[in-house]
């Protein structure tokens, strides 16, 4: 009778407190991650970071084969005029302040959009300061460095410059990718300069990220609703701890139908509680090193087929959407070992707790 017991009791922890203990950590876990103000407060720092090491790349890559036939000729062009002019992109975006605007605006509103949807903060208007961006899209060092550029493209012929000097005119076309010999570079400059401010004369100074984001665009027609959906997540998120005493709940039932007594419950719990922990944490490190294989595969087998239909451009921008795909990553499963972590820590706890237990039943006995 006592076997069966046991029996019976490990069924209904290996194939209801266990499985359902697993799958709310991982629920909860990346639930957690994708609603952190944190995450959505570094995720415009991931962009920032990654987009001068994609262009330098791309740059270091044309100068190695210049006359690689994957480059297309328009590419080669910008590319070989960037490698003259010699400011690494990084430099560029930071003196120009798109990162200052990426690290300060954007990851504050984003942030802010995190504390609202994770509930940490009423639902409100989030303003998402563009000045800053304007700013740099018509600044005079972007301008700048733009007429270096050009200066530094191939010489345009007599009739690409003529078609050059008007589609400069109009924002919404582009100039050929060349260099109107005819003009001096400050000229260029002062061109290119009134064809970037026309291009945000358009902008507005500040946007509301509900109203105007893509994944709330239903908010002008019927913000009602998206309000809504807001709190159904914040609701969620405030008390997604609360579904772990589902598992628990059958645990406590599974270690009661093994063991009747306190320690032997406290030590089939704990033990089932440490087993899934170690479970859900072994499998958190295989997937976070699947994640990052998957950034070696295809350039392995770009490498391996060279002369393949993937071109080496497209081996560097997968490497580099790889990487910051990594990081998202990390930032969306981060939580999953803290709750894993946690869980081991109770089921220790709970198997310490009944060695206490019994080592105390023998003296009260005596007294």
């Amino acid at each position: 009778m006592n076997v069966l017991r046991k029996i019976f009791g490990a069924l209904i922890l290996l194939f209801l407190g266990m499985p359902i203990l697993f799958g709310i950590i991982w629920g909860v876990g990346i639930a957690k991650g994708a609603l952190s103000s944190q995450f959505y407060k570094d995720l415009p720092q991931m962009i920032v970071t990654e987009i001068p090491e994609l262009v330098n790349d791309l740059i270091e890559k044309a100068k190695e084969n210049p006359d690689d036939p994957e480059i297309d000729e328009e590419s080669r062009k910008w590319l070989t005029a960037m490698a003259k002019v010699g400011i690494p992109t990084k430099e560029v975006m930071e003196k120009a302040g798109f990162t200052k605007w990426f690290e300060e605006d954007l990851s504050d509103s984003m942030y802010l959009l995190g504390k609202v949807l994770s509930g940490e903060t009423e639902i409100r208007s989030i303003k998402l300061n563009l000045r800053p961006l304007k700013a740099a899209i018509t600044g005079d060092y972007l301008s700048d460095y733009l007429a270096k550029l050009i200066k530094n493209l191939p010489p345009c012929s007599k009739t690409e410059e003529e078609e050059w000097l008007v589609k400069i005119e109009n924002f919404r076309e582009n100039p050929p990718t060349c260099n109107p010999t005819s003009l001096s570079e400050e000229k260029i400059k002062e061109l290119i300069k009134k064809n970037l401010e026309a291009s945000v004369k358009e902008m507005p100074d500040e946007t509301d990220i509900l109203k105007n984001h893509g994944a709330f665009s239903n908010y002008r027609n019927n913000p009602s609703e998206t309000i809504r959906n807001i709190k159904i997540l914040r609701t969620l998120n405030t008390y997604s701890y609360v579904v772990f005493l589902i598992p628990f709940f059958f645990i406590f039932l599974g270690a009661v139908v093994a063991d009747s007594s306190i320690q032997g419950i406290l030590r089939w719990g704990g033990g089932a509680t440490v087993i899934t922990g170690v479970g859900s944490l072994a499998l958190h490190s295989f997937v976070s090193g699947i994640v990052k294989t998957i950034g070696i595969i295809p350039i392995s087998a770009i490498n391996l087929n060279y002369d393949s239909e993937v071109s080496q451009i497209e081996a560097i921008f997968s490497e580099r959407i790889i990487l910051l795909l990594n990081k998202i990553f990390s930032g969306l499963f981060s939580k999953i070992s803290n709750i894993s972590v946690t869980i081991i820590l109770v089921g220790v706890t709970l198997i310490a707790l009944s060695f206490v237990i019994t080592k105390d039943e023998p003296e009260s006995e005596e007294a």
